[in-house]
């Protein structure tokens, strides 16, 4: 049974990537160590209290919540989502989940986690800003041989926009990106082009529903993962229903997580250094595109690292209902 470290920021994708994880949990096919909120889409204490109010709702009570690092003051200040995104998802969360970001529910230091874990094994799942786990790979050298797999997604704003055509993950905390790169031995990145055949919407999720119907009637499923994967259809219909962004909505965070678990899906990737700039701009090094990077922005340079640059949409979306119940 693999055991497996997961780190958030929870968003949509990461709440449904986590709910796939849950039933997964459950069914003992692999064993979550604990959730690790680090700032970005969500900040603390908001992060907390939404992971345990989900949790608590799929009746998931054995699993650790540990505090992340926080962001520096500048980070927090000026590398934040942009705020038509957060606000819509807060007000989801208060309105449709009781959710209470005034009472913040109980949670454990990262430093004293990693005491208890750090002689385990185990493979990390980054689907946050990759600061917390930066760390880590500075202090504890065995780290740097997990496993691990991070998204940095793509998301392109308006010319006016504080939050530039940039990927995420070096956007947010791009020293935290650079150091996973440097430090890590077994570093996996899910690049912006691994998403394009897997748009989410209504009518996918009507799909979703559809195809689970046969594992919804089978009794041999446990109640219990028919329980996760109805609230969590429910959860995805709520977040779309107060979303503003009304194109191009990825379950980003769901392949990243599926990647790293290994599930058999089309997929292809290539092993090479990723170009990082202050600004958030990533660029796969090419024998040209290195000068001509450095010229524009300055770059700081990974190892080279395995990156996902597809996976098959249609392998996604058998995947996606059958890890719920399978």
């Amino acid at each position: 049974m693999k055991n497996i470290l997961v780190f958030t920021d929870c968003d949509f994708d990461d709440t449904t990537a986590i709910s796939v994880l849950l039933c997964q949990h459950i069914q003992r096919k692999i064993n979550i160590l604990g959730i690790v909120c680090d700032d970005g889409f969500l900040t603390f204490p908001d992060n907390i209290c939404w992971i345990s109010k989900w949790l608590s709702l799929n009746k998931v009570y054995d699993i650790p919540i540990i505090k992340g690092l926080s962001s520096t003051p500048y980070l927090l200040q000026e590398r934040q989502f942009p705020k038509k995104w957060v606000f819509p998802y807060k007000k989801m969360l208060v309105e449709k989940y009781n959710v209470d970001f005034q009472e913040v529910p109980p949670f454990e230091d990262l430093e004293i986690f990693v005491e208890k874990i750090k002689n385990r094994s185990f493979i990390v799942n980054l689907i946050a800003p990759i600061r917390s786990y930066s760390k880590l790979l500075r202090k504890y050298c065995h780290f740097r041989n997990m496993r691990s797999n991070a998204s940095i997604g793509n998301i392109i704003e308006d010319a006016m926009s504080s939050f530039p055509d940039s990927t995420y993950n070096a956007f947010l905390d791009p020293d935290g990106l650079r150091d996973y790169l440097l430090f890590s031995k077994s570093a996996n990145l899910v690049l912006n082009t691994t998403y394009n055949d897997t748009t989410f919407d209504k009518r996918k999720l009507d799909l979703y529903r559809e195809r689970a119907k046969k594992y919804i009637l089978n009794p041999d499923i446990p109640v219990q993962s028919k329980f996760i994967f109805n609230k969590t259809m429910q959860f995805l219909e709520n977040f779309l229903d107060n979303e503003p962004r009304d194109t191009g909505l990825k379950l980003w965070d769901v392949i990243t997580t599926f990647l790293l678990l290994e599930y058999p899906m089309q997929q292809k990737s290539i092993c090479q250094k990723l170009l990082i700039s202050w600004t958030g701009k990533t660029q796969i090094e090419s024998k040209n595109s290195y000068k001509n990077c450095c010229d524009s922005i300055g770059k700081k340079i990974g190892n080279n690292t395995n990156c996902f640059v597809s996976v098959n949409g249609k392998d996604f979306d058998e995947q996606f209902v059958m890890r719920f119940f399978e």
